[in-house]
């Protein structure tokens, strides 16, 4: 299996990799802030829509036997994909706000759901040319211009406990700011949250808001290979494709077992 996933792996980074270029052709010119909105008000980019593209055509030429199940392509219905063996779930361009806003916090999320759990996932961050990857029992790690590292969560101090939250989801603060102790918040775009977590930079990303499975499914290996946590809102193992709607409300990404039992005990 291992093997089988290291081949996977592979492909996925490059992927994303060829898919970060894609996208750094748009931010260098005026079309980088072209955008449409979605059904669900979210903002849509072209560049969004190439990448997806390219993802698209790389996998099904590498592995056509796989499906893909993509943000701007859902595609197929659940009582389709609920019989998915495995299935490549992909957000092309996650962070699409900062993308427009030009803040560089964007970043291509690949991951392989197999018996709806996730077992590969790969985060690639164009601007920075930094690839964030992860397999069930291989580990996680980053690459970058100064090569390859091992990826460890730090441990929870309780005193010294940073929240890494997102810009535009202010409910977030929310969940964690009446908890007993001095917390320290951090914004920060797209699924980086769960890079930052996973390189020890951070202790919890609650997740409170409007995001769907493709938002998390390549943090939450990458997190897990760690040595952190991914749960739902009862602390469960966080599972995919069990129903027909892709939303998840409440996550806990967390650096620590204690940390995630400590909120659970504290939360309303």
């Amino acid at each position: 299996m291992n093997q089988d996933l290291n081949k996977l792996l592979t492909t996925a980074i490059s992927t994303a990799k060829g898919s970060g270029e894609v996208i750094l052709s748009f931010y260098s010119s005026p079309k980088a802030v072209a955008c449409h909105t979605k059904s669900d008000h979210t903002p849509v980019t072209e560049a969004d829509l190439a990448s997806h593209d390219y993802i698209r055509d790389k996998l099904i030429k590498l592995t056509p036997g796989i499906p893909i199940l993509s943000e701007e392509d859902i595609g197929s219905t659940y009582e389709d994909r609920k019989h998915w063996r495995q299935y490549w779930l992909v957000d092309p361009l996650d962070g699409t706000r900062e993308f427009i806003a030009r803040n560089g916090q964007f970043v291509v999320c690949i991951a392989l759901i197999r018996g709806n759990e996730s077992v590969l996932g790969v985060i690639h961050h164009p601007v920075s040319k930094t690839t964030y990857y992860a397999a069930s029992g291989l580990g996680a790690f980053c690459e970058n211009k100064n090569g390859v590292k091992l990826l460890k969560v730090r441990g929870w101090e309780q005193n010294n406990t940073e929240v890494l939250c997102s810009k535009h989801h202010k409910i977030s603060n929310k969940a964690v700011d009446h908890l007993p102790i001095n917390v320290t918040f951090n914004p920060m775009g797209s699924a980086l949250k769960f890079c930052a977590l996973a390189a020890g930079e951070g202790d919890i990303y609650p997740g409170f808001g409007l995001t769907s499975e493709w938002d998390i499914a390549a943090g939450q290996c990458i997190l897990e290979e760690a040595g952190g946590l991914l749960t739902d809102a009862f602390g469960e193992k966080f599972r995919y494709n069990m129903k027909p709607d892709l939303k998840t409300h409440i996550f806990w990404a967390v650096n620590d077992k204690n940390l995630l039992d400590f909120v659970l005990k504290n939360s309303p």
